[in-house]
């Protein structure tokens, strides 16, 4: 009798092995303790998924604004339990589900399938039908997936509690059929009968949360496009009062329970950039001092000096100036998208912004004390329709001088949206 361990195992490999199981054991061998599910007879078919996908294209993370997706190292967690079922506790042998938290790796696809496998494959039982759920929460959850997912008996279903910065993704599906479904028997889906009739569980992943890409530009049309004589630098950027902890409802017997529940816990994000290595840092992060522009009292001189240097503005000064031509195109982008709760759009997002100009028109240094313009908060909100999870909305900030500084808020889902203006000086 050859046999089939269940349990949270770590993915090794997603080739397909074919052998036949005519039982099935969940967690150590019998031998070592492990306890043996009667009367389950295990086909010859192998768990298979269809590569999972985004649904919408809401993160730098996994997938981009034109489309692209990389999903490089990164595993979505998987479950599979007996179809229109919830079990009380995933641990206790008798109910356990078919897959208990396995990890598949969307990269490691074949020919968009990936087999569910550890040091071996997968298998459907000959009877019975299941329903597939799966989750990516990046690093919100604090430590191991197993021990951190909990079931809630009043929802019938099961969450990950989570915490975010600003920085995670969150993402969760239902399986539905790799392919349209017409005169099939719904029941089947999915069974060994209907992996055999060619249907496969898809997990089109959903975001849950909304994103919000910063952008500079440069709106002084009296100034040339080509050599302004002063520069507006973004120092910090802070989107304020954001709900940062919750409850990712994944899984359960009624899809109404599956979604974020927030708690009251709010903090202040500040946006931030990302090092040579991936890994978050403040704005304007690791500028070069060499030069100081406090010795310069002019511009001219101060350029004299970046060009015997073989040194850049944007090196000295700020990495986030706008840029010369004031079209969306050539917005100069602040830090990385954040990744927030989503809201209602009358509600809005409250931002702070400081900006910092070193030089006036003239080309004189602006005395320090009066370099920061610390503006009062910003909120930006929708005319119509809310601030939606899986969207992305572009906020460009139009900087022109120190005494004139508007705030242009043009957002743009990648669904149909709307367009908002705010002006913080009016």
């Amino acid at each position: 009798m050859k046999k089939s361990y269940f349990g949270v195992l770590t993915l090794s490999a997603l080739m397909m092995a074919s052998c036949s199981k005519d039982s099935v054991y969940v967690g150590e061998d019998p031998d070592a303790g492990g306890q043996v599910i009667d009367n389950v007879e295990m086909s010859t078919m192998p768990i298979q998924f269809s590569s999972p996908m985004p649904k919408t294209k809401g993160t730098g993370t996994v997938d981009n604004v034109d489309g692209t997706v990389d999903w490089g190292e990164r595993t979505v967690r998987v479950y599979a339990v007996e179809k229109g079922t919830m079990p009380t506790d995933l641990t206790v042998r008798a109910t356990a589900p078919l897959l208990s938290g396995v990890d598949i790796r969307p990269a490691d696809a074949v020919d968009g399938v990936i087999t569910v496998k550890d040091t071996e494959t997968y298998y459907y039982p000959r009877k019975g039908a299941f329903d597939f759920y799966g989750f990516y929460s990046d690093d919100a959850v604090a430590g191991p997936l197993k021990d951190a997912v909990t079931y809630d008996a009043g929802k019938q279903s099961y969450y990950a509690p989570f915490t975010i910065d600003g920085t995670q993704d969150l993402m969760m599906a239902k399986a539905a059929p790799n392919q349209e479904v017409t005169d099939y028997n719904q029941d089947l889906l999915f069974s060994a009968q209907s992996a055999r009739d060619g249907y496969r569980p898809k997990l089109t992943l959903e975001h849950q949360l909304a994103r919000l890409s910063f952008y500079v530009i440069w709106g002084d049309e009296t100034i040339e496009n080509s050599n302004p004589s002063d520069e507006v630098f973004v120092q910090s950027l802070t989107v304020k009062g954001l709900k940062t902890e919750g409850q990712m409802h994944f899984m359960a017997v009624d899809d109404a329970n599956r979604k974020i529940e927030w708690t009251d816990v709010t903090s202040d994000l500040p946006i931030k950039e990302l090092d040579a290595d991936g890994n978050s840092q403040d704005l304007n992060t690791g500028l070069d001092t060499s030069i100081d522009v406090n010795d310069y009292a002019t511009k001219a001189e101060f350029e004299t000096a970046l060009e015997g240097a073989g040194l850049s503005i944007e090196q000295v000064l700020g990495k986030y100036h706008p840029t010369k031509v004031a079209e969306e195109k050539n917005a100069t982008v602040v830090g990385t998208p954040i990744m927030v709760e989503p809201k209602a759009g009358t509600d809005g997002y409250t931002i702070d912004l400081v900006l910092v100009q070193y030089y006036d028109k003239e080309g004189n240094l602006i005395p320090e004390e009066q370099r920061p313009t610390v503006y009062p908060p910003i909120t930006v909100t929708l005319d119509e329709g809310d601030f939606e999870a899986g969207k992305n909305y572009n906020i460009k900030l139009k900087a022109n001088s120190l005494e004139i500084i508007q705030v242009e808020v043009d957002v743009k889902p990648w669904e149909e949206g709307g367009d908002v203006e705010i002006d913080p000086d009016l």
